[in-house]
């Protein structure tokens, strides 16, 4: 499975059956007269795929056909007959062939547009996305097409596009398992995770039995940071008979986010790394939650198991060597982040890492080198831009200085970057008040807010810059003051509650108490 949500292999067949819905025109009776004696009239084709007899209906098209009448329309109205019956006896291209012949001489004809459409949908053929746009113009609240146009959004990596369609779906999404799911993994790539895992709830229930679907939802609701429901929604599957190991390591991530100790945590990414040893993530979840707790190693005895495993895996001594760091284990740490290195040159992870335990080690000006050849082959990223405006911090840079205005510099790049660094926009804040800027310190303040409301760096900077600058016109600064002191509680809760909960491995006597 993964973290993202399944794609399917096949959309099914969004239209109805063709023959029921479109048999019916305006001028049907008409007999169409030649030298035969008896004329075909568009009544007998209609009955005959009414009676479901597409056989009969093909031949009194193709013998109506024949007949050549002298109008456009009428001929237009046979062959879309005739397209009708090919369809549904399964001679698709025949279908299309017709139905296209149909719109030539009757462009705006719905019924010959819709059969078209779908013949070219079925077949993922380009043109289906032309076709159906001329539908949505001549009926534009037309589920249907809405519901084909959002697929063929979604197959081109067009999330936006196909949320707008799937919203406009109706009847014909909510009907169709596959559609919701698409349109549940769409919402999601848009940042709409409550409204994904409704779409997704939805289709579980219509489908209660799919654990991919199941799965899925789970993916939504960690996402929309609903992560006892999670848990709930997930349980089936990690307490089956055989555990799905993706299961078992997204319920741990749900349960260290809202269980006091990582106890089941623990057990569960250990129950997945046991049910697929060859899966990289489980180790990297688990190496993040040893960090995140302080045991450091816990964090690395579990990397070694998945080196053995996975010995060519970079991001493994990336993990090992950050988790060195915090042990202060400095040219151990420098060994894996140069192996990581070597192992795959074109991540950043390893540099980042290697940059990091540089300024650990009191050598900013080398992490601040290591920073600048990365950037030279991954210019513009986002994340080590904000590395080299620390690493510049760390290495003297002073207001007034070239270091500072280069530190400053990377750290705006950093936050104004299409996929910035949330704590970038609290650095420049910061770097503004330190050298009196306070109109862009109160700016980058309001825009880490208005992106996480719960920094408490940004608040505290959007207060001193306010009372630096003695200007508060809209007299934020008391109610500022209470949430910042609100938020600043809830902190130190949270921070108390991890650092007493260290790992320990099954077997073993919990890890001594962290240091602080």
């Amino acid at each position: 499975m993964g973290l993202a949500v399944v794609n399917c292999r096949r959309v099914p067949r969004i239209f109805a059956p063709i023959a029921m819905a479109f048999v019916a025109f305006a001028g049907s009776g008409v007999l169409l007269y030649a030298q035969q004696p008896r004329p075909v009239s568009i009544d007998s084709i209609e009955s005959a795929l009414r009676n479901h007899d597409y056989e009969a209906a093909l031949s009194l098209a193709k013998a109506a056909e024949s007949m050549s009448p002298r109008d456009a329309a009428s001929r237009a109205r046979i062959l879309t007959l005739e397209g009708i019956a090919c369809a549904d006896l399964g001679h698709n291209g025949e279908a299309l062939a017709a139905f296209l012949t149909a719109l030539k001489l009757e462009p705006n004809s719905l019924a010959a547009l819709e059969g078209a459409a779908q013949a070219e949908f079925d077949t993922d053929d380009p043109r289906a996305e032309t076709l159906l746009d001329r539908i949505v113009r001549l009926r534009p609240e037309d589920p249907t097409s809405h519901a084909m146009l959002a697929v063929i959004a979604y197959r081109k990596g067009d999330c936006a596009g196909a949320v707008r369609h799937f919203a406009r779906g109706g009847p014909a999404v909510a009907s169709q398992p596959t559609a919701l799911t698409e349109y549940g993994a769409c919402l999601l790539d848009e940042d709409q995770g409550p409204q994904a895992v409704a779409v997704l709830q939805q289709a579980l229930t219509a489908s209660p039995g799919d654990d991919h679907l199941r799965y899925n939802l789970a993916v939504a609701q960690q996402a929309a940071h609903q992560s006892a429901e999670a848990i709930a929604t997930l349980r089936p599957l990690v307490q089956a008979e055989k555990p799905d190991p993706d299961a078992l390591d997204l319920a741990a991530i749900a349960h260290d986010d809202v269980d006091p100790t990582p106890e089941a945590a623990v057990q569960l990414l250990r129950a997945a790394i046991m049910a697929n040893p060859k899966a990289l993530k489980y180790y990297l979840d688990f190496a993040a939650l040893a960090l995140k707790h302080s045991s450091w190693q816990v964090g690395i005895d579990i990397v070694n198991i998945g080196l053995k495993e996975l010995p060519q895996a970079a991001p493994l001594y990336v993990a090992r060597g950050i988790l060195r760091v915090q042990q202060s284990g400095f040219s151990d740490a420098e060994a894996d982040f140069e192996t990581a290195n070597r192992l795959d040159p074109a991540q950043t992870g390893a540099a980042v890492a290697a940059a990091l335990a540089r300024i650990e080690e009191h050598d900013p000006a080398r992490a601040v080198a290591t920073l600048d050849t990365e950037l030279r082959t991954h210019p513009g990223n986002a994340f080590l831009l904000y590395m080299k405006s620390l690493a510049l911090l760390k290495d003297g840079a002073v207001p007034g200085t070239a270091k500072f205005a280069q530190a400053l510099e990377a750290a705006r790049a950093a936050a104004a970057a299409a996929q910035p660094v949330e704590a970038a926009r609290d650095l420049v804040a910061e770097m503004c008040l330190d050298s009196g800027r306070w109109p862009e310190a109160a700016q980058q303040s309001r825009l880490a807010l208005a992106e996480n409301p719960s920094d408490e760096k940004a608040l505290f900077h959007l207060i001193q810059a306010l009372r630096r600058s003695g200007s508060d016109p809209h007299h934020e600064l008391p109610a500022l003051s209470k949430r910042i002191d609100v938020l600043l509680r809830q902190q130190r809760d949270t921070e108390t509650t991890e650092a007493k909960y260290g790992l320990y491995e099954p077997g073993t006597q919990p890890a001594a108490p962290p240091r602080q």
